[in-house]
């Protein structure tokens, strides 16, 4: 999506992308302060390296902390 938005959009899409990303995740919407700095950094990031691939994995990481915790926890390990 991102090198479509940059042929409309030139060098602000990462800008653009961000705040689109932020708005996807509307539904957190007590979260949003947080999200739109990540929103922007990771836009920031993929725009400048064309690579979405350390978006990819900062958004597995960060899901996948409480799961593994918890799943951890569940099995004893601390």
């Amino acid at each position: 999506m991102l090198p479509r938005q940059e042929l409309v959009h030139g060098n602000s899409t990462w800008i653009i992308h961000g705040f689109l990303w932020t708005m996807f995740h509307a539904f957190k919407y007590w979260e949003l302060a947080a999200i739109l700095p990540a929103s922007l950094a990771l836009s920031f990031v993929a725009y400048k390296r064309k690579n979405s691939w350390p978006g990819i994995v900062t958004h597995l990481t960060i899901n996948g902390l409480g799961p593994m915790s918890i799943l951890l926890l569940a099995i004893g390990i601390r």
